[in-house]
């Protein structure tokens, strides 16, 4: 009789960090948003820049509570893939587990660790979403269904040396953030980890 043996190694995990400052309606202080983010699996690794900042253009001196509106203060960022391989005999599709404190701010889930300590920024959340390529599925809100998964026929292997784009999205919600009600400037931040898993 023949026994076969099979290794699993499991995924390391680093988490990734955004953090702002949002100013009130009167002051407007600098907003910084760092995003970063070094993702390993036992089969694939996973990168993101080591800085994404919402203090760009117009917004470079800080962003002001009245221009959150929409998806007025945005910044892209990709997911890289290398190192992808099927080290086992068995076939495997990926996913990816977006994991991280969701809170609901008019009628929506976004991503933000803010408790309402002093000094901090009330009201506020980060929309992260995709549109989605050949390889991942578009996800609107992945405060909302946490996984990001792939197109039909997408391997391990199929998403080495890829790209995957996101957007994150500086919000108060489903509207406009002028009404200042229940918010207030301060230091924001929001803690996401990206998991590699496969089924």
């Amino acid at each position: 009789m023949r026994t076969t043996f099979y290794r699993v190694i499991p995924p390391i995990i680093a988490a990734s960090l955004i953090s702002a400052t949002l100013t009130g309606p009167v002051h407007a202080n600098q907003v910084t948003v760092n995003f970063s983010a070094i993702y390993a699996a036992a089969t694939c690794t996973i990168t993101a820049p080591a800085s994404v900042s919402f203090n760009q253009g117009t917004y470079a001196q800080g962003v002001p509570a009245t221009a959150i509106q929409g998806e007025a203060v945005q910044q892209s960022f990709n997911l890289e893939f290398s190192d992808c391989k099927n080290t086992s005999m068995l076939a495997v599709t990926p996913f990816i587990n977006v994991d991280g404190t969701v809170v609901t701010l008019n009628g929506e889930k976004l991503f933000s660790n803010n408790t309402g300590e002093s000094g901090e920024a009330v009201g506020y959340g980060v929309r992260l979403s995709t549109a989605g390529n050949s390889y991942f599925n578009a996800a609107e809100n992945l405060a909302l269904n946490n996984t990001l998964s792939v197109t039909q026929g997408t391997n391990i292997e199929s998403i080495n040396n890829q790209q995957l784009s996101m957007k994150a999205v500086l919000t108060c919600g489903q509207n406009d953030c002028s009404d200042m009600t229940n918010r207030s400037g301060g230091a924001f931040t929001a803690r996401v980890i990206f998991r590699l898993n496969y089924e």
